[in-house]
């Protein structure tokens, strides 16, 4: 469900909200320091529940939204790159899909969102006007 054009950046060549929502919530996660496997597996329910995809495709949701991280240089800059274009496609469905997984990676983790994860969630909100 994706195809990468030449001279532009991937995260704008996504054109399913799915692949856009996995970014973001990847992004998320490693904003935490290296993910832990109990991390990871989160993601993939969370990309499973929110999404209404199987486990393979979760898989590959979450093997893409790292590429889409990489591309954008790290989770810093990908939150608000990916942010953005999640917000023009989907809109505010878009915003809970997102939402839904992060919160099944804060189950996972047990504790706070970290200071980094704290700020992205702000910007999150201020981009989709929350």
């Amino acid at each position: 469900g994706f195809r990468r054009r030449a001279n532009v950046h991937p995260v704008d060549c996504i054109e399913d909200p799915k692949l856009a929502v996995a970014g973001l919530a990847t992004a998320y996660a490693e904003l935490d320091a290296l993910p832990t496997q109990e991390t990871r597996d989160a993601l993939l329910i969370g990309f499973q529940s929110a999404l209404d995809v199987s486990r393979d495709d979760a898989e590959e949701l979450a093997t893409l939204g790292q590429w889409f991280v990489n591309e954008c240089k790290g989770p810093d800059a990908a939150v608000p790159r990916i942010a953005r274009k999640l917000a023009r496609m989907d809109g505010a469905q878009g915003l809970v899909s997102t939402m839904s997984v992060i919160g099944h990676v804060a189950k996972s983790n047990g504790r706070d969102p970290s200071e980094k994860q704290g700020e992205a969630l702000t910007e999150i909100k201020r981009i989709f006007k929350v």
